[in-house]
């Protein structure tokens, strides 16, 4: 499917230079709307040219997960509906019908190679162009946003960029191209979580290809340090408004208040201003509708069967990639989950995200062909 894969690429690799004033948000808004567009053409292009679905080419456990989170989201509607659950509120849009776009899109690109589309040069400009976008666009005080919007959306694109030029080219000098221009925008973003997903990185290959320590062993340590940096929010409590402590004590609470099947896909705002009234923060009068971690996002509007069959299908795609022995996937896996362990996840990184879980879950195992 060549024009398939000429979509992933646009959606992983150039959705991010869309800008159009439109919605609440400039950057964020049409990203979405172009993201919903080109997965609906994906889904028209998968209809038109593949005469039968065969589940069989996908792996069956994967499949349940799916379909568990489709059921939930349907539970959702009828028994946890408010105004913005299907939709999401007007500043993210990530309500219950992005979220099943997402699966839509890990779907139907498991089992669809863009490796052989993928030049250097190409990948050499990308990085470029966000970088002088970066350093043109006006940002948020001494932090800079790109085309992103935000400084620490900025990182977390760039580090699922970099690794791309990384590992597509065997000259040391193209290596140290795209590793120093990741640190400049991560440096001009400002984004402390982004330095720390770089590092986490960077740990991983040069204990994998250095000291060749096998993978399972060094991906257990890098999971491990990710682990170790939630005790960071217990010492930075400068920020007087939307500390990251007190969100995800509000978040935890949410959660627990409904921990079976959670408040709801898209519900996460009410949720969690319901919750930070229960116990004294800082958050006050603050909008919050991110619980600054994707794991409690999960936890908060899914409940433990939500986190549960996300945790799931995060094991089974780090499992998938060290059998297949691919460093880069695991090292772009490695870097989102650092970094959305802090903060809110734009439709750029969700994007690259289910991708990865796509790779990693639903690709047929007898399939060799890998980006």
């Amino acid at each position: 499917m060549p024009k398939a894969s000429y979509l992933i690429i646009f959606l992983l690799f150039l959705l991010q230079f869309i800008y159009y004033p439109i919605g609440v948000s400039h950057f964020e808004t049409p990203k979405i709307y172009t993201a919903e567009f080109c997965i609906f053409l994906l889904a028209l292009l998968f209809l038109f040219t593949q005469k039968k679905i065969n589940l069989v080419n996908f792996q069956k456990k994967s499949i349940i997960c799916f379909s568990l989170l489709i059921v939930i989201t349907f539970i959702d509607l009828v028994f946890f509906r408010t105004s913005i659950s299907f939709f999401g509120n007007s500043f993210r849009l990530q309500g219950i019908f992005l979220l099943w776009m997402l699966l839509l899109f890990a779907f139907l690109t498991a089992n669809i190679s863009v490796k052989n589309q993928l030049h250097t040069w190409f990948l050499v400009s990308v990085l470029f162009l966000q970088l002088i976008f970066t350093l043109v666009l006006q940002g948020q005080g001494s932090r800079l946003v790109g085309t992103i919007g935000e400084p620490n959306a900025l990182a977390a694109n760039i580090v699922f960029l970099w690794p791309f030029l990384y590992f597509q080219q065997q000259k040391v000098a193209w290596k140290v191209v795209s590793i120093l221009i990741a640190c400049v925008v991560i440096f001009l973003s400002g984004s402390r979580s982004g330095m720390l997903a770089i590092g986490i990185q960077l740990f991983f290959i040069f204990l994998t290809t250095r000291i060749h320590i096998p993978l399972k062993k060094t991906l257990l340590v890098c999971l491990f340090l990710i682990l170790c940096t939630y005790l960071l929010p217990s010492v930075d409590t400068t920020g007087p408004y939307e500390n990251r402590m007190d969100v995800w004590q509000s978040a935890i609470r949410a959660g627990f208040a409904q921990p079976i099947i959670g408040s709801g896909f898209g519900n996460i705002q009410y949720a969690l201003i319901t919750a930070a009234k229960t116990f004294p923060n800082n958050l006050g009068l603050s909008f919050v509708d991110s619980s600054h971690n994707i794991f409690l996002d999960w936890f908060v509007q899914g409940g433990s069967i939500g986190i549960g069959v996300f945790l799931y299908l995060l094991y089974q795609s780090f499992l998938f990639f060290i059998q297949k022995k691919d460093v880069l996937h695991i090292v772009l896996l490695l870097g989102l989950i650092s970094v959305l362990s802090f903060n809110p996840a734009s439709i750029v990184t969700l994007v690259a995200l289910w991708w990865l879980i796509g790779q990693g879950t639903l690709k047929n195992k007898k399939i060799n062909e890998a980006i």
